[in-house]
């Protein structure tokens, strides 16, 4: 399914008259048209809604619910779409977060949370094999950043690592020790800052 739509249309501004003499000119057939062409766009925020069925079942007294499109994990998901289009504008345009953030917010009529592409474990894997697709048909060089382990998300620099390998000619790995903050720690009842292994994976088209 493409994420483009073309609408286009023709109007024909008539000669009812001459505009020096006033002679009608309304039987008189046209020798040609000249054309002047304006494009504008217009944002569209496609809404989808499935609602599953629930019945009970007279036989066994079971609660039979309908099933959901695969795509459809959760209570709320983005399409392929402006998942695409957030990819194009972070990596592709090297837009900053909080920017991206609120220009969608202007298109859409909601803020999306940071995490939305890559915190759940069931969109992470997905979502980190377009960003990689991305990269490579843009021909732009990357460099990655990820615990060296597995995250929470359920991925590692090693699946960054798989879904590169064939689409860049060069992915080079370093691995580093670093301490990060974890945003709540007082070094009284829990440590303010951690240790990680951090890994720096750099791809070259």
């Amino acid at each position: 399914m493409s994420n483009h739509r073309r609408v286009e249309t023709v109007t024909v501004s008539t000669v009812e008259s001459c505009d020096v003499c006033g002679n009608p000119l309304d039987s008189v057939d046209c020798l040609v048209h000249g054309r002047r062409t304006k494009i504008d766009i217009v944002f569209e925020k496609v809404v989808e809604h499935v609602d599953a069925e629930i019945k009970p079942c007279p036989a066994c007294a079971s609660t039979v619910k309908g099933l959901f499109p695969a795509d459809m994990t959760g209570p709320l998901q983005y399409g392929h779409g402006l998942k695409a289009y957030l990819i194009n504008l972070m990596v592709g345009q090297m837009m900053p977060l909080a920017r991206t953030q609120s220009l969608t917010e202007s298109l859409l009529g909601e803020r999306i949370s940071e995490s939305t592409l890559f915190s759940r474990k069931t969109e992470a894997r997905r979502a980190a094999a377009e960003l990689i697709d991305l990269c490579a048909a843009s021909r732009l060089k990357l460099v990655l950043t990820f615990p060296a382990g597995r995250a929470s998300n359920g991925l590692s620099a090693q699946d960054y690592i798989e879904f590169g390998r064939g689409r860049f000619s060069m992915v080079e790995y370093l691995e580093e020790d670093s301490k990060f903050s974890i945003l709540g720690g007082n070094a009284v009842r829990r440590d303010a800052r951690i240790h990680c292994a951090e890994a720096i994976v750099t791809f070259t088209p």
